[in-house]
């Protein structure tokens, strides 16, 4: 059976979004995910990647070169859905380059394949 995904819309003030955009960024995951989170629902989905999963993923190795695919088996980075993919690496960089956090990640550059490359000081 197909899977369907519905798509939900409520209404909030901005200073309300503010806030959940605060504390999803804070919880390292997008507000679609934080919601399904706090509401239970996030453990039936294992065709997503989060910004948790790469965290718990980084070379330890100072010097280490990597990209988010290779750290996942192939099998498994392409059982996530390409847009969660999407969604995780654009995070990734968001998290990086904020001045509040104390990882040691710098991003380099593009491969020819258009991945994100990165590296661990």
């Amino acid at each position: 059976m197909a899977k369907v995904i519905r798509k939900v819309c409520c209404k909030i003030t901005h200073k309300q979004y503010l806030k959940i955009k605060e504390l999803a960024k804070n919880d390292n995951c997008t507000m679609n995910d934080y919601f399904l989170k706090k509401l239970g629902l996030d453990n039936d989905r294992k065709d997503k990647v989060n910004l948790t999963d790469i965290l718990e993923r980084l070379p330890l190795k100072k010097d280490t070169e990597f990209s988010l695919p290779s750290l996942f088996k192939i099998e498994e980075w392409m059982s996530f859905t390409k847009g969660s993919r999407i969604s995780v690496g654009r995070a990734f960089f968001a998290y990086i380059t904020r001045s509040d956090n104390n990882i040691k990640i710098q991003y380099l550059q593009k491969s020819s394949s258009n991945l994100a490359i990165y590296k661990k000081n």
